[in-house]
C-alpha cells in the first residue's frame, strides 16, 4: 500500500503534480495511478520541518487533504493546481492549528466548499467554518474516485486516514 504523508515527493516544487505508484518505487504514471498534486503548505517549524503538505486531488469533485495554516503561498499554489476548477471540499485529518488553521481562508476565496472531518468540537469551533461530520468508514468524493474515512486516534481524538480502496493509497496526515 502507498501513503502519502510528510515528505512523500521532496523533489517535487510547489504544485507540482505527481502521481502515487502502487508500489513505493517511483515509476512512470500509468492508467492505475492516483492522481495528486502536493501543495506545500509554507509552514516550516521544528515540528513540521520543511512544512506540512497538502494534496489535491483533482477531477470531477476536487478536493484538498488539509487545509494547512493559511499562507498566502498555500492559496496560490492551490489556485494554480485547480486551473479553472473550484474547490468542492476540503478534508482535514485532525483540528491541530498546521492542518486546519487554513480554513478560514479557503472558505474565503472558494465559499461552496465544504469542510469535512471528524469531530473534535473543543478545538473544531476555533476555525470559522461550517463543517461536515463524518465517523469511521464514511465514503467522501474526492478527485473522481472517493476515500473511506479510517479514524486513527492517538495524535489526536479526531485523527482520520483516507483511504482510497480502488488504489490502495492511504493519505495518513500525522499518523507516520
Amino acid at each position: 500500500m502507498a501513503t502519502a504523508g510528510c515528505g512523500l515527493a521532496p523533489d517535487a516544487g510547489c504544485g507540482t503534480p505527481y502521481n502515487l505508484q502502487r508500489t513505493a518505487a517511483r515509476q512512470p504514471a500509468g492508467p492505475d495511478d492516483v492522481n495528486v498534486i502536493l501543495v506545500p503548505g509554507f509552514n516550516p517549524g521544528p515540528y513540521t520541518g520543511a512544512g506540512n503538505n497538502t494534496y489535491l486531488l483533482p477531477g470531477r469533485e476536487p478536493a484538498l487533504i488539509d487545509a494547512a495554516m493559511g499562507d498566502p503561498r498555500h492559496v496560490a499554489e492551490l489556485e494554480r493546481g485547480l486551473g479553472s476548477a473550484g474547490l468542492a471540499r476540503v478534508l482535514v485529518t485532525h483540528a491541530h492549528v498546521d492542518h486546519a488553521a487554513g480554513c478560514a481562508g479557503l472558505a474565503e476565496r472558494w465559499p461552496a466548499a465544504e469542510f469535512v472531518k471528524i469531530p473534535w468540537p473543543e478545538h473544531d469551533a476555533r476555525y470559522r467554518v461550517d463543517w461536515r461530520a463524518v465517523r469511521d468508514g464514511d465514503h467522501v468524493a474526492a478527485g473522481d474516485g472517493r476515500l473511506r474515512v479510517v479514524h486513527t486516534p492517538g495524535h489526536a481524538p479526531d485523527h482520520a486516514c483516507l483511504f482510497d480502496e480502488a488504489e490502495g493509497v492511504l493519505f495518513s496526515g500525522d499518523l507516520l
